[in-house]
């Protein structure tokens, strides 16, 4: 099992990944509409994506979807799954928009 110190870093390299991945198309949804509008726009799509290019699929995913379910569980009550943890990347970017001071 991984420590916080690593979970975090780990965590912080799929967020940078994550931001990475999604297009100005994408990035202009997350910033023009309200958190929950925004993760169904972007499911399908950018979710996808998302779930692709982070490796949140078949082996070696557990310790990134552990990494996010403790960095941005977003209040989740579903399992973290690879939907799960794409809506949740998805809902902590949102915050970065929204939420920063």
């Amino acid at each position: 099992m991984t420590n916080s110190v690593d979970s975090k870093m780990v965590f912080d390299d799929l967020v940078s990944r994550a931001a990475a991945t999604l297009t100005v198309d994408d990035l202009s949804i997350l910033k023009a509409h309200e958190k929950d509008r925004a993760s169904r726009m972007l499911h399908l799509t950018a979710g996808h994506q998302l779930r692709d290019a982070l490796g949140l699929w078949g082996e070696g995913a557990s310790e990134k979807l552990l990494a996010i379910e403790q960095h941005a569980n977003q209040g989740m009550l579903l399992g973290f799954d690879a939907d799960g943890a794409s809506s949740a990347m998805l809902g902590f970017l949102w915050d970065r928009f929204h939420c920063q001071k």
